[in-house]
């Protein structure tokens, strides 16, 4: 069965965790889209996915091998299956929109807010809907 990521931050092409985690475990790839809110934290130099209506732009990739693909990936975004509280980000399917149109369902992973507080005072809101774009703006 065939089974896609999407990414929006350090695992699109081009970006730092690009390499270690995904060159070399997907089929394809294309660019597309999800529904949320896209968030820059400057403490940590990540983005963050919430939900919400906006569009946010992103890579989807056909992942070769599921079960070791996402227990990496579990690993890199701090994904606990047993354990959501503790979870840093959540995997979740959702329904994505490849570039053409089409659509297709993908896990991606929303981070978990734990300390309002603390992300009130470091996240910044991407209008466009880009991290990318905004990483790459601010160098």
């Amino acid at each position: 069965m065939t089974q896609y990521l999407f990414v929006y931050g350090t695992l699109m092409k081009n970006c730092r965790n690009h390499k270690a985690y995904l060159e070399g475990r997907y089929k394809s790839s294309y660019q597309a889209y999800a529904k949320g809110k896209i968030f820059h934290l400057q403490n940590k130099m990540y983005p963050a996915l919430l939900g919400g209506k906006g569009r946010v732009q992103g890579e989807l990739y056909e992942v070769i091998d599921p079960e070791d693909t996402f227990s990496m990936m579990d690993q890199l975004e701090n994904y606990y299956h047993d354990n959501a509280y503790a979870s840093e980000y959540l995997r979740v399917p959702i329904t994505v929109e490849k570039e053409n149109g089409e659509t297709v369902q993908a896990y991606v992973y929303f981070y978990h807010i734990t300390d309002i507080d603390e992300f009130n005072q470091n996240a910044v809101y991407i209008e466009n809907g880009n991290w990318k774009e905004f990483i790459y703006c601010r160098r």
